[in-house]
């Protein structure tokens, strides 16, 4: 494969945004968490604006979260030798840029302003979460299913 590590991660999130599964996945999970209202959005935003936040939080932090540990997965490819290695990498790499992007949203959104402590080290802990365990259902739907 040619093309720097950028290129090539943007290249696999274009090919994952043109995936009728995983948009299909990233729609459910949007309308599911919109609809739930986790992270306290039940209580500071009606429905349709609560769908609409985590449409847009679903749809950009996976994109933005992909890129980032792409990247980083690529630059220090030579030291990983296992695949929880990189979806460790992935789901630390992608942490930093998903909280930012985040943090955006929520400004737009909701009440306050995430940026300040001890907000954004929360939010971050969130989004380290989620990161790790993104990466962690990629890695367990990549792989082949064992036979019985």
């Amino acid at each position: 494969m040619n093309g720097t590590p950028l290129q090539l991660a943007l290249r696999e999130m274009r090919d994952a945004y043109r995936n009728p599964r995983r948009l299909i996945g990233m729609a459910v999970v949007a309308a599911i968490l919109g609809y739930a209202g986790p992270f306290d959005t039940f209580a500071e935003l009606t429905l349709a604006p609560r769908i609409a936040y985590w449409t847009v939080i679903v749809f950009v932090t996976y994109g933005v979260g992909m890129t980032a540990g792409l990247v980083l997965m690529h630059r220090l490819q030579r030291f990983m030798h296992t695949h929880w290695a990189r979806v460790l990498t992935i789901g630390f790499g992608a942490s930093v840029p998903v909280t930012l992007v985040v943090a955006l949203i929520d400004f737009g959104f909701l009440k306050g302003n995430p940026f300040l402590p001890p907000d954004i080290f929360l939010l971050f802990s969130y989004c380290l979460a989620v990161s790790l365990g993104v990466g962690v259902l990629h890695e367990l739907l990549a792989r082949p299913a064992p036979l019985a």
